[in-house]
């Protein structure tokens, strides 16, 4: 049984975010190196800051892995076991928006369906697998999966987002089936919606900036408590504004 409370008082948590190079993921890699957290970014390509596989530079271990293929997820993991031999959270940010924003369904294509599912579900399905062995070893294990409002199905009123949204829904019915599996108060498994962010894949129109979202994101991943197991929350940590 877990009997550590896991807080921002404790330093030194070990990270993994998937996505670390752009983003919601770097801003969040920032801001848990800058509490004193170890971070592991596995990212595909673009890694901004130089770093080669395993550098450990300023607590950053940079993993080279597709997330959409499992081979190279296990091959990261394994490199990560050697580093540092456990995690402690893993927080599932890659993602792709592969379609025009307003794009109508004949005007969508097969191959942008597969890049979102391949990239946003079997990539959570992928690393979650592939890392498993490295969270059974933290005395307190956390996976967290960001989702979106886009893979909401109680709440779909619009004819938007035909690959990125059922691709979401995927992620959050994989994440909430998992929370029946591995149970607290070890286990924490959320999904959790930073809200409509401007980046790379949100888009200048977006309604939140990153200097607005990072700060209570990051402190809700850090706090969860087994109450919010299997929900799904906004940046807060309440339940109620995002629906399945």
């Amino acid at each position: 049984m877990c009997q550590v409370h896991y807080s921002l008082n404790m330093a030194g948590r070990r990270i993994l975010i998937s996505g670390v190079n752009r983003g919601i993921g770097m801003a969040l890699k920032e801001r848990f190196l800058e509490g004193g957290d170890e971070v592991a970014g596995i990212v595909r390509t673009g890694f901004h800051e130089g770093g080669m596989s395993g550098d450990r530079k300023s607590g950053c271990v940079v993993l080279r892995g597709d997330v959409r293929d499992f081979a190279s997820c296990e091959s990261a993991a394994g490199e990560l076991g050697r580093i540092w031999g456990s995690i402690d959270l893993l927080i599932h940010n890659a993602g792709v928006y592969p379609e025009m924003r307003e794009s109508r369904f004949i005007e969508t294509k097969r191959p942008d369906f597969e890049l979102a599912m391949e990239t946003n579900f079997f990539g959570a399905v992928n690393l979650t697998r592939a890392f498993m062995g490295l969270l059974e070893k933290s005395a307190c294990p956390r996976i967290i999966f960001l989702g979106s409002g886009a893979g909401s199905v109680s709440s779909k009123e619009d004819s938007r987002s035909y690959c990125y949204g059922p691709s979401k829904a995927a992620v959050h019915m994989f994440a909430r089936t998992l929370s029946y599996e591995l149970l607290p108060p070890r286990w924490i498994i959320s999904v959790i919606s930073p809200g409509w962010v401007r980046t790379d894949m949100g888009g200048q129109n977006a309604m939140l900036s990153l200097e607005e979202v990072i700060e209570p994101l990051a402190q809700t991943m850090l706090k969860l408590e087994p109450a919010q197991h299997g929900q799904f929350l906004n940046r807060y940590g309440k339940t109620g504004e995002y629906a399945w």
